[in-house]
């Protein structure tokens, strides 16, 4: 007898567990940020996944990235991870991300975007130099207060949507 209520309670705890785990993994959130970036005809599409964003040239959405579609992700997991980069849309046959902080990899012989990471010295002067006129660089980051309020400050002619302005 004792036995058998033995196995019961077993029983009962793994079913709660396996219906806690349903329940916990059914509650995170499938919508992923999907930003658009556009200057002129040149659009990069972002898409923020758990940790790490990703970016494409043209825009597409949630539904239509194939596994073989090509781009570049940043990763910025952790406790103290960011992310943040410029991207220069003003030449359209050549999409520049230079970086700040954070860690870039092309995916998929991505040949779509030119990641350019320079010296201390060398990425203060060229930010100095656009500094406060941006015209078709965006700046980018993991916080997207901060990444509004430097694109503003800096009088970025890049138009972005962001997922509260876009149609769902």
């Amino acid at each position: 007898m004792l036995e058998k209520n033995m196995l019961k309670v077993i029983k009962f705890r793994l079913t709660i567990s396996f219906v806690s785990c349903l329940f916990l993994f059914s509650c995170v959130d499938r919508n992923h940020n999907i930003i658009y970036y556009q200057y002129k005809k040149v659009v990069v599409t972002r898409v923020d996944i758990d940790g790490a964003s990703r970016f494409y040239l043209g825009k597409i959405d949630k539904f239509n990235i194939r596994q073989d579609t090509k781009f570049i992700e940043a990763k910025y997991s952790g406790f103290d991870a960011i992310m943040g980069a410029y991207i220069d849309l003003s030449n359209s046959d050549t999409i520049k991300v230079i970086l700040q902080e954070g860690l870039f990899k092309k995916k998929n012989n991505c040949n779509d975007f030119i990641v350019e990471d320079y010296e201390n010295i060398h990425f203060i002067n060229w930010r100095k130099k656009i500094w406060g006129d941006f015209k078709g660089v965006v700046f980018v980051s993991n916080s997207l207060k901060y990444e509004k309020k430097i694109n503003k400050e800096c009088k970025s002619k890049v138009k972005v949507r962001y997922p509260s302005e876009l149609d769902l």
